[in-house]
């Protein structure tokens, strides 16, 4: 949603209706987000925290400047 709306402030010959946009969706983003990982964080803990290390917030975060993390996979035993 975030990228939707710098795209329409950029594509859309109005600047004032491209830029009220992300006035209107900035604030809604700043509220909803953390909430939304504290809710994440308590329901599963540890692991959404790796995946917070692993990932971007709003842009992901490319491979090359991460160190490759094991991956775990499932064994059907």
């Amino acid at each position: 949603m975030w990228l939707w709306g710098v795209a329409q402030t950029l594509l859309l010959q109005n600047r004032v209706a491209g830029f009220s946009s992300l006035v209107l969706f900035l604030p809604l983003y700043l509220l909803r987000v953390p909430r939304e990982e504290r809710m994440m964080v308590e329901e599963f803990g540890d692991e959404y925290r790796a995946y917070m290390d692993r990932t971007g917030r709003i842009l992901p975060i490319p491979e090359d400047s991460m160190e490759a993390a094991p991956v775990q996979r499932a064994t059907s035993e």
